[in-house]
C-alpha cells in the first residue's frame, strides 16, 4: 500500500522567522552538551548526516559512530572492527554487520565496551532503525538512553521514518533537528512532540526545525552553503 505524501503546505525558508546559519561559523548556537540526548530525522538527502558531522567536529566530543548502513564516509574517523578505548582517538566509525535475526550481537558488544571502559563518549546512531524496531531495542542501547547522563555518555541517533522509532528515543531527546519528511505519518509522529510547527513539509535541502529544552517551540533554520 503506497504511503500517502503531502504536496501542499510547503514551507520555505524565505518566510519571516527564520534563523541563518553559515557553514560552521554560526553552530555554536546549538548548545548541546556531551551527556544529552540528540535526534535528527529526515529523508534521504535532507542533510541531517552532514549537519551531524559538522556538529561532532564543531563540539569536539570524544565520538564513537555506529553505521549499520556502511556509508559513514567522512573523513577525520577511524573505521575500526572492535571498541578502541584510547583516548586519544577522537572519532571512530563501527560498522555493524549483524541484524535483527542475529540480535544484533555485534553492536551490542561494542557498546558494552563503550559503556564498560567509562570514556565519557557520544554514541551516533546512523540510522536507528537498523539496530532498533518498535518491538525490540538491544538493551545497552536503551541504557545509553536512560542511564548516559549518570555515565557521562550523551546518545544522538538520526532516522528516516521517524514513525518506526522507538518512542523511548523520541521521548528523551532533548535536542531536535527535523528536516523535510516524505511522508505524512513520519511529520505527524514529530507533531506529537514539538507541535503543529513541524507539521509541513520544508521546500529547501539542508533547512530544518529546531527545538531543545530551552527553545520548545520549534523555529526554523537555514544552512547557507
Amino acid at each position: 500500500m503506497a504511503l500517502a505524501q503531502s504536496s501542499t503546505n510547503l514551507i520555505s525558508p524565505s518566510q519571516s522567522g527564520i534563523t541563518r546559519i553559515r557553514s560552521n561559523s554560526n553552530l555554536h548556537r546549538f548548545k548541546i552538551r556531551a551527556d544529552e540526548r540528540v535526534i535528527f530525522v529526515g529523508r534521504t538527502g535532507s542533510g541531517k548526516t552532514t549537519l551531524a558531522d559538522k556538529l561532532i567536529r564543531n563540539l569536539g566530543y570524544r565520538t564513537v559512530v555506529l553505521d549499520p548502513k556502511h556509508r559513514w564516509e567522512y573523513p577525520g574517523y577511524r573505521l575500526v572492527d572492535r571498541y578502541d578505548p584510547n583516548p586519544s582517538l577522537v572519532r571512530q566509525v563501527f560498522r555493524p554487520r549483524d541484524d535483527e535475526v542475529e540480535n544484533w550481537r555485534d553492536a551490542e558488544k561494542y557498546l558494552e565496551d563503550v559503556w564498560n571502559y567509562g570514556i565519557p563518549t557520544v554514541v551516533y546512531i546512523d540510522e536507528l532503525t537498523r539496530l532498533s524496531t518498535p518491538r525490540r531495542t538491544i538493551p545497552i542501547l536503551a541504557d545509553f538512553v536512560r542511564l548516559g547522563r549518570q555515565a557521562r555518555m550523551g546518545t544522538w541517533y538520526a532516522s528516516q521514518r521517524p514513525k518506526d522509532v522507538p518512542s523511548l528515543f523520541l521521548s528523551e531527546a532533548e535536542h531536535w533537528f527535523v528536516f523535510d519528511l516524505r511522508y505524512v505519518a513520519d511529520r505527524e509522529k514529530c507533531v506529537g512532540f514539538l507541535g503543529e510547527n513541524v507539521a509541513d513539509r520544508i521546500t529547501e535541502t539542508y533547512a530544518f526545525w529546531y527545538s531543545n529544552p530551552q527553545e520548545p517551540d520549534a523555529f526554523l533554520v537555514h544552512q547557507r552553503r
